[in-house]
């Protein structure tokens, strides 16, 4: 019985040990499996609690030493700073874009109704306020809520007055004199 009970803390050191290489929880988890039915195994085998008192010990003590050395030492080694980020990332969070209130820009991509658009020479994710806006629209934020942009697209600069009739090429040529006679000859 003590060869199990040895044999599943052995089984749970390699086992988490491993996980250092391979991660993802899984390994961590049999670890864990095996340290806890090696506790059980040890309670319910022993004559008193004795056995299973040391056993609950020394788990816990090996679980501590591999948090210490997870948390203290390791990020120290050179293999630990292969693991973990050693720069800065520089970026804008979602407070530097209160500043965008009010401004304008133009839709990158079309607004169906989320897209993107180029705002103060940022390109940024926005959603638009009402329905469909086309690419190239003239856009202007009207509100930001944590990072959602809402925008809402600008009236076109030339825009005609209500009821006038667009005009077509033809009705930009002058009047023909005599509309037979001036007929080109072939």
């Amino acid at each position: 019985m003590i060869s199990l009970l040895i044999g599943l803390i052995v089984i749970g050191i390699v086992l988490i040990t491993l996980e250092i290489f391979l991660p993802g929880g899984i390994l961590g988890i049999l670890a864990a499996i095996c340290f806890i039915a090696a506790v059980i195994i040890a309670f319910k085998e022993g004559e008193d609690s004795t056995l299973g008192l040391i056993t609950l010990g020394g788990v816990l003590c090996i679980g501590m030493a591999y948090l210490f050395f997870f948390t203290v030492l390791m990020p120290q080694t050179k293999m630990g700073q292969r693991f973990s980020l050693q720069t800065n990332i520089d970026g804008k969070g979602t407070s530097d874009t209160q500043n965008l209130l009010y401004r304008e820009g133009v839709a990158l991509t079309d607004l169906r109704p989320g897209g993107i658009a180029r705002i103060e020479g940022e390109r940024i994710d926005v959603v638009a306020v009402v329905g469909y806006l086309s690419k190239g629209s003239t856009l202007r934020v009207v509100e930001i809520d944590g990072s959602r942009i809402s925008v809402q697209e600008l009236p076109a600069v030339n825009a005609d007055p209500p009821g006038h009739q667009p005009s077509t090429p033809a009705d930009n040529l002058p009047p023909p004199d005599n509309p037979v006679t001036d007929l080109p000859q072939f």
